[in-house]
């Protein structure tokens, strides 16, 4: 509706509320993962695989990077459950 009557006013605020809502659904399930992997397990993993990407972009390798990002991310979504239980190997 707010685009409809195309006011720039209330789609900024409509915008900032749904961001507001996606933020708090996604920190509820991020904190229930955290507790149920516990934190020891949930650090030592999560922190290598940041460390593998700054790694790789320190040494300027945008594809590197872009592996051990795209694997983190693929670990975090099994963590949570939104993918199956093992990570792919490419």
């Amino acid at each position: 509706m707010a685009q409809v009557a195309r006011n720039p006013l209330l789609i900024a605020l409509l915008r900032h509320f749904s961001g507001a809502r996606c933020r708090a659904v996604w920190q509820r399930e991020w904190d229930r993962t955290y507790r149920r992997i516990g934190v020891e397990k949930f650090t030592r993993v999560h922190g290598d695989q940041h460390e593998q990407v700054v790694d790789a972009i320190a040494a300027s390798d945008g594809p590197a990077a872009h592996r051990a990002m795209a694997h983190h991310l693929e670990v975090v979504s099994i963590d949570m459950g939104v993918l199956g239980s093992e990570p792919s190997t490419s």
